[in-house]
């Protein structure tokens, strides 16, 4: 039998070992607090329970400060010196490539299932392998009321490397598609399709001459680009070359010569739509007038980017505009404007955006939230590398050089415009095609 002295000692070692275990334990949970983890401590048995309520009686615990690394041979009584925090910046996320075009693109591949079953020839015009991530839009302008498109640009944008392909397809060049419908090969012209077949036809040519998918397509007449221009103020653009047209009429028809110097300037309505109908004088024809309007096209998407960074309700405010011209007929789409505005563009709904007017790009999107400008690329089919006049006397018609539009199938004849597309796509990082 133990004696009373011994029965004393032997209290004191098993309280003193609580204790210990208790100062552990609770070090241990302080030290996964403060690290953020999350843990359960162990169940007590019950003896283990009862002694530790026994010892919050006559203990009072006092969290640990956790201890620095002491480097070897340094005075472990000095402080350690601390390390500075890193200031927390947000990451940046572009609205664009993170947000805006995946959604978009989301709707597109629905668009193309439902075209692939409604006209079989589509899987054949466009493989989607070679459209894969990417948005095409095809754009033709006209003169008002005229239903002969002097213009037809190509926008592409590629959601694997963020770049922007623009295309533009001459007016001038003769179709077996319009020569299909027509018979005549002087009156064969891809300007034609519009008023032969509306923008089904003009897509399903495009389709053709690229392999790209035209997923949205409009046509927008002279008045509404100039007023377009107007709304959103001057342009930046840098021309390659000097502009002398002096036979250049009006909207009005009336004589009016035109000079533009080479080198970058600002622009606004008259001069945009001057530069964009010129193609007299000097180097200045079909070709080079598709070139400034892929300047213009480039620069009015830049001034919007920077309008809307200063002020969101801008983009609200242009979506008015676009909706009026739409409703009196100056631009015709051949889908619903609202797709491309997506409901939501980070967390505020953009309806909302009339009731919102001034608000800051960062207090609409967050600090978050930029808009990066994409890659830009452009090229054309011209004399320089695939057309060549198509021999109808007394006609302006040109065709792709050594095909034949009178006897040749769409896959035949387009076959070179096809690989150049193809060339071009790979060259600037897009989409690499695999020609069929």
């Amino acid at each position: 039998m133990s004696s009373p002295e011994q029965k004393s000692d032997n209290r004191k070692q098993r309280k003193l070992l609580l204790k210990q275990t208790a100062l552990r334990t609770a070090g241990a949970m302080f030290i996964m607090a403060a690290s953020g983890i999350s843990h359960q401590p162990p169940r007590l048995s019950a003896l283990e329970t009862i002694d530790a309520v026994r010892i919050e009686t006559d203990f009072s615990f006092t969290p640990p400060v956790l201890p620095e690394s002491i480097a070897p041979g340094s005075d472990p009584k000095s402080t350690p010196a601390s390390t500075p925090t890193p200031e927390s910046k947000p990451l940046k996320k572009d609205l664009l490539r993170e947000y805006y075009a995946p959604k978009t693109y989301e709707e597109v591949l629905k668009d193309r299932e439902l075209r692939a079953i409604q006209d079989p020839d589509y899987l054949i015009r466009t493989n989607p392998e070679w459209n894969k991530n990417r948005i095409t839009f095809l754009i033709s302008g006209s003169r008002a009321e005229d239903t002969l498109t002097d213009s037809i640009m190509i926008l592409s944008y590629s959601l694997s490397d963020h770049s922007q392909d623009t295309i533009t397809i001459p007016r001038d060049l003769g179709t077996p598609e319009v020569y299909a419908i027509t018979g005549l090969p002087g009156s064969a012209r891809i300007n034609q399709a519009y008023g032969l077949g509306d923008m089904k036809l003009t897509k399903t040519i495009a389709e053709n001459v690229t392999g790209l998918s035209m997923d949205f397509a409009l046509k927008i007449d002279l008045d509404s680009f100039a007023y377009l221009v107007r709304t959103v103020g001057s342009l930046k653009i840098n021309l390659s070359k000097t502009v002398q047209d002096e036979n250049y009429h009006d909207t009005n028809g009336i004589h009016n010569p035109i000079f533009f110097n080479a080198g970058p300037q600002e622009i606004k309505e008259l001069e945009a739509v001057q530069l964009a109908r010129s193609r007299g004088g000097k180097d200045n024809d079909d070709y080079a007038r598709s070139e400034r309007m892929r300047l213009i096209a480039s620069a009015f998407l830049q001034k919007v980017v920077e309008e809307a960074k200063k002020d969101t309700s801008y983009i609200s405010n242009l979506r008015g505009v676009l909706e009026q011209e739409i409703k009196e007929g100056r631009i015709k789409p051949d889908f619903d404007l609202g797709r491309l505005f997506p409901a939501m563009l980070g967390p505020v709904p953009i309806g909302l955006l009339p009731d919102l007017p001034g608000l800051l790009w960062t207090q609409q999107f967050g600090e978050g939230w930029t808009f990066v400008m994409p890659t830009q690329n452009s090229t054309g089919l011209t004399r320089a590398n695939l057309i060549e006049s198509a021999g109808v006397p007394g006609v302006a018609i040109d065709k792709l050089k050594g095909a034949d539009y009178t006897t040749q199938t769409p896959r035949e004849y387009y076959r070179s415009s096809r690989a150049f597309v193809e060339s071009f796509l790979k060259r600037t990082g897009g989409t690499t095609f695999t020609q069929r």
